[in-house]
């Protein structure tokens, strides 16, 4: 687990942005479709890969993937 993140985390470079929206749309998404478990195990490494995640930033993307995961659109983290 702690080589998948330091490798995310080498990818996103400064843009923890990017893993937040990536880990909400995909959590969001599935708690309304339920897909693979390991769209779940993506959106926890995304999450893991942020040094200090806010929470609120979080939440609001997991609505959109909630959102989007109703209108029928299949989002990944």
């Amino acid at each position: 687990m702690a080589e998948a993140i330091a490798t995310i985390r080498g990818v996103a470079g400064d843009r923890e942005d990017l893993l937040v929206q990536g880990a909400g749309l995909g959590v969001g998404a599935w708690s309304v479709n339920p897909g693979l478990p390991a769209d779940l195990l993506a959106a926890g490494l995304l999450v893991g890969s942020v040094p200090r995640l806010e929470l609120d930033v979080l939440l609001h993307w997991m609505t959109v993937g909630q959102q989007r995961g109703l209108s029928g659109a299949r989002y990944r983290a």
